[in-house]
């Protein structure tokens, strides 16, 4: 199962819990969440599927929030010098919490690449 911990920051004036890229609910009860419209190529993502996304405020800070990656779609985002994003569908877990940042940490690095699970 493969893991990727992302830097997605809380807007300041919203309560909801939205990136730079957005985080919306789907479902309710059933804590489905997308977030999306990230710089990831559609292969790579898809390897993440039935693995775990970890959202960060900064690489510092434990993950505010997650959960299991049930489907990777297509996004796009006009405008970006690379058009075609991904959008993860995931089941947010309370799991998916509080964990530590693993994977690249350099000063440009806003996720950690796909991680193989220990």
């Amino acid at each position: 199962m493969a893991s990727i911990h992302i830097i997605c920051k809380r807007a300041e004036s919203d309560s909801k819990w939205l990136g730079r890229t957005g985080v919306y609910l789907i479902d309710r009860e059933e804590h489905i969440y997308a977030s999306g419209k990230w710089d990831i190529k559609i292969d790579d993502a898809l390897k993440l599927v039935g693995g775990n996304l970890y959202l960060h405020e900064t690489k510092q800070d434990k993950s505010a929030f997650g959960g299991e990656i049930l489907e990777v779609r297509e996004a796009s985002l006009p405008h970006k010098a690379r058009e075609q994003r991904v959008e993860f569908i995931f089941q947010a877990t309370l799991e998916h919490k509080d964990q530590v940042w693993r994977g690249a940490s350099h000063a440009m690095a806003w996720n950690s690449g796909i991680l193989a699970d220990d």
